[in-house]
């Protein structure tokens, strides 16, 4: 066991100078604080000094004074969040090695940790978010995001251990993989704390508690922009999309205008506003094509399955395939589409067609739970949704170890025998 009463340094170098005095200490603590926000509110492509100077009130050579380069600022900010967590979790661990008595599950901690951030906590889980798809494309970022995951899956099998589980580590590992899905999907969603608290305290139907509208004069297709006229024009409207979801691949949503759109694509500056009139209807666009290659890729894995005779170990031995494929041929994409699903967390005009992909998937994992167990909950599919959410984005996040894939299979073993039979603890 760890010791939970410590929490060892997890930290990306940074570039810049020390400082010496309290008042230089106070100046580069706001410049972190604005660069958090600045990331959960912009994004990694937007930030730059000159935005967190404005933001944290101090002079623009402050912010080049302590940090040299923008990764500097992204690197600090890493460095405080992942560090802010690591303590909180340490701090749980600590209370339930002292409490050996507590009767709160893993589960309960998960629903905890979500509703946290729905409150309080959403600028920092935002900013969280965009630094965890950044892993994917930074190797700086990458390097710390194995350290973090490594670290977290001490502080969790510390506090599974306390908490009297029989498989401590399979929990520790389920419990982290769900709550990563679970945050990603309830800021994609924009949930209130009372919507997390329906499903996880009252067991209402995700499917209904926490379904997204389409609001009024927004329709539920994005090809609703300007129409087709011939062969030649769904060309450019495709060669358009590929260049906003490559954008999305490598830098983010912040990235995405119209003008960064035609200098990819080779086309004339007016192309891109021409087919998509607005950034969130190119957006909304993105997502569906992206949902659509994703659901492919699903169904072509599962073409072949009766699913008259499906059991636990066909549906054990379908997942990984799955997971590995999204993870590594499919991963640039899986990446793009996350990283619309951080922008549905800022632009609500975005989540009924995130919520399209998300409850479309639920219901496909709802129909093989039914394949294999006569009542499956209604929360079930939500929890192997969370689940294989949250090890897509460990995996992308970490460069997709051969260690990790290797353990995948194992993994989704325990965690579907223990959703069919009802013995998580989660």
């Amino acid at each position: 066991m760890t010791n939970a009463n410590k929490t060892d340094a997890i930290e990306m170098a940074v570039a810049g100078r020390k400082p010496k005095q309290k008042r230089s200490q106070e100046t580069r603590d706001k410049i972190t604080e604005a660069s958090i926000q600045l990331l959960a509110t912009k994004g990694i492509a937007d930030l730059n000094h000159r935005l967190v100077a404005k933001l944290a009130g101090v002079s623009l050579s402050s912010t080049t004074y302590y940090f040299n380069q923008k990764s500097d600022i992204v690197g600090i900010a890493s460095n405080q969040i992942l560090q802010g967590y690591s303590d909180a979790f340490a701090a749980v661990a600590k209370r339930y090695l002292r409490d050996q008595n507590t009767n709160q599950g893993v589960g309960e901690l998960i629903a905890r940790i979500v509703q946290a951030s729905t409150g309080k906590h959403s600028l920092g889980t935002l900013a969280w978010a965009e630094i965890t798809l950044d892993a994917a494309r930074n190797q700086d970022s990458l390097t710390l995001s194995k350290k973090w995951h490594d670290r977290l899956m001490e502080l969790w099998t510390d506090i599974t251990k306390a908490l009297g589980t029989a498989h401590p580590a399979e929990t520790a590992r389920s419990g982290i993989d769900l709550t990563v899905g679970f945050l990603f999907i309830s800021r994609a969603l924009g949930l209130s704390a009372e919507q997390v608290d329906d499903v996880f305290a009252r067991k209402a139907d995700p499917l209904v508690a926490w379904a997204v509208e389409v609001p009024p004069g927004q329709t539920s297709s994005p090809k609703s922009g300007t129409p087709s006229r011939g062969k030649k024009s769904d060309q450019t409207r495709q060669v358009i999309l590929d260049a906003a979801i490559e954008l999305l691949n490598h830098e983010g949503t912040a990235s995405i205008t119209h003008r960064k759109i035609a200098q990819l694509a080779g086309l004339t500056p007016a192309a891109p506003s021409y087919h998509f009139k607005s950034i969130d209807l190119l957006l909304r666009a993105a997502q569906e094509q992206l949902f659509e290659s994703s659901k492919q890729s699903m169904h072509d894995v599962i073409a072949d399955v009766d699913l008259t005779a499906l059991d636990a170990d066909q549906l054990i031995d379908i997942t990984p395939m799955i997971l590995q494929r999204e993870a590594t041929e499919n991963g640039a994409n899986n990446l793009a589409s996350l990283a619309i699903w951080v922008e549905a967390a800022r632009r609500p005009e975005l989540r009924p067609m995130v919520w399209s992909g998300i409850s479309d998937q639920m219901r496909g994992w709802s129909q093989l739970l039914q394949a294999i167990t006569p009542a499956p909950r209604p929360i079930d599919a939500l929890l192997l949704q969370a689940a294989y959410t949250g090890k897509l984005i460990r995996l992308l996040s970490t460069g997709a170890r051969n260690s990790d894939l290797v353990l995948a299979r194992k993994e989704i073993a325990f965690f579907v025998r223990g959703l069919i039979k009802n013995d998580l603890n989660i």
